[in-house]
């Protein structure tokens, strides 16, 4: 995220402010262990809407970003050179600076995904920054005073995939919001009450008067323009609710997926809609390559998931699980949907769950790795949208064990997670292993577990730590079965959105409150009324 405004609403200042204190400590570790050799080197021009170069930007404020040791650092003026780098992947990025400039990234983009990576001595560097777009309007909440204020958000459409990109805030101030310096592109304006601990009393709102990001009106603003009157009036916080329900489990999986998927993905991943544990560390590998997950029937490939991978155009298909869980007649027919075909599958789960991990993640270092139990589904589920929201992966242990097996060590020795964190209860996974692996010098830390009483409790708790994005979503499923959820793991990881375990016929109080107090407004219902009643749908309240 490049910022632009001049203001930021006082959630996002506390936010950024403690993500710059975690980068400056990271980058104060890694200084400390390793200098390197690698330099970046370059310039900074400012662009005119013509696309013609107007200056050389001497006062530009530049920052290096490392992909894997989080290493950040900040230098003023153009022409910038850093030095001591370590190897690893990088970004460069030039900031607005309160300029009428657009923040860039070298490789002429104003985000991470479209950036260019730099994994080696580099000079020559050029970043343009375009003059940026001027959006204005007035913000006002129609139920009257509000103690937190309001504040904006704007998200930038991805040409690519379609999807919202966090892009900046702006405070209202006196009733009127401004954006200065937006990188050309499309928008869609979310209007929101600034951060509560106990949630909103004003509901959010997108520009122009939609209750949702997908009833929102773009806006597509050139270099240099300024576009006015986009007004955002907001009602009082309430839930709507939404029911995705397919005549059987394949097909709520797939209607998952066009929810979320409206073009093609680069790879999907195939698994067993029978059973549960190939499914669980594929969907945040799905997610780390950009992909999607959908479910068959071990012996033959549903119609409506024949049509689903057809619609997807993946280059690449990856059926999880050995032949007894996906059959060789499924790969037969996917072959003809599909360039590349190929399994991952092991001599059983644990083994399964591993090769998952390694062929989608790679060496390390990588952000988390969470570790849950092989035995049973709930708690992997549910840790499966906060694994794949930090791309990261999700490894299946025996749970009962005493100590963790030396496979598993190994693998986490190869990914080099900055936390480790067992998902679910001393039940779940024991307290003896917990120790065997903090002993064995496998990780360098394991994170406290954020386990809750049981399998319900244990899902919320997760849920509050995914970050809500423009479609402000979570996903309701049955705390006593897996298959509705499996095929949503991607969908959710897409939306920024959470999986929350609920019984048949109602939802908890404690849930409510949770999505309240992470500005989640929507909810969506997974599978029939077979599975979740009207009641889960109506929101009523567990006793």
């Amino acid at each position: 995220m490049v910022k632009h405004s001049r203001t930021m609403t006082a959630f996002a200042t506390a936010l950024l402010t403690t993500f710059s204190l975690l980068i400056t400590t990271a980058a104060a570790q890694a200084q400390d262990e390793a200098v390197g050799d690698t330099s970046l080197s370059g310039t900074v021009v400012a662009l005119g809407s013509d696309g013609h170069v107007l200056e050389e930007r001497r006062y530009a404020q530049v920052s290096v970003h490392g992909l894997d040791d989080d290493h950040w650092e900040t230098k003023s003026g153009s022409p910038f050179t850093f030095d001591g780098l370590t190897a690893g992947n990088r970004y460069v990025v030039a900031a607005h600076q309160q300029s009428p400039y657009a923040g860039a990234f070298a490789g002429g983009s104003p985000d991470e995904g479209h950036a260019q990576v730099f994994t080696a001595t580099t000079a020559g560097i050029r970043i343009e920054q375009p003059v940026g777009a001027l959006a204005t309007g007035s913000i006002r909440y129609l139920g009257g005073w509000l103690e937190q204020g309001l504040s904006v958000t704007a998200y930038r459409v991805d040409p690519d995939t379609g999807r919202y990109q966090l892009a900046d805030f702006a405070e209202d101030e006196g009733g009127r919001y401004t954006f200065d310096a937006l990188y050309p592109g499309t928008y869609v304006f979310q209007g929101r009450e600034d951060w509560h601990i106990d949630g909103p009393i004003a509901g959010d709102v997108f520009w122009s008067g939609a209750d949702d990001v997908d009833h929102a009106v773009p806006v597509t603003l050139s270099s240099g323009e300024s576009r006015t009157g986009l007004d955002l009036e907001l009602e009082s916080f309430r839930f709507t609710t939404s029911r995705v329900a397919g005549r059987d489990r394949y097909e709520t999986a797939v209607l998952a997926t066009r929810r979320a998927f409206p073009n093609s993905v680069p790879v999907l991943y195939i698994a067993s809609g029978a059973n549960w544990p190939d499914a669980l560390s594929a969907g945040p590998a799905a997610s780390k390559r950009g992909g999607a997950l959908l479910l068959t029937d071990p012996a033959r490939l549903p119609d409506v998931v024949r049509d689903e991978v057809a619609r997807l155009a993946p280059a690449e298909v990856v059926v999880v699980g050995s032949a007894k869980s996906v059959s060789d007649q499924v790969m037969d027919q996917l072959r003809s949907l599909a360039p590349v075909v190929r399994r991952i599958g092991g001599s059983d789960r644990y083994e399964t769950s591993r090769l998952i991990v390694q062929d989608a993640f790679g060496p390390g270092p990588h952000p988390d790795a969470y570790l849950a139990t092989g035995t049973n589904f709930p708690d992997a589920l549910s840790a499966a949208p906060l694994a794949g929201s930090v791309s990261s992966p999700v490894i299946l242990v025996y749970g009962p064990a005493k100590t963790l097996d030396p496979a598993s060590k190994a693998l986490l020795s190869a990914l080099r997670p900055r936390a480790t964190e067992i998902i679910g209860g001393f039940p779940s996974v024991s307290f003896e292993l917990e120790q065997d692996l903090i002993a064995s010098g496998a990780v360098e830390y394991v994170r406290p577990r954020d386990a809750g009483q049981d399998r319900y409790a244990t899902s919320e708790r997760l849920s509050r730590r995914i970050s809500s994005g423009a479609e402000a979503t979570a996903y309701l499923a049955t705390g006593t079965g897996f298959a509705d959820a499996l095929g949503a793991a991607t969908a959710a990881v897409t939306q920024h959105a959470s999986i929350v375990l609920t019984p048949a016929h109602c939802v908890r109080s404690s849930a409510l409150d949770g999505f309240k107090a992470s500005y989640v407004d929507r909810l969506v219902v997974l599978g029939g009324e077979t599975t979740l009643g009207s009641g889960v749908e109506q929101l009523a309240v567990c006793p």
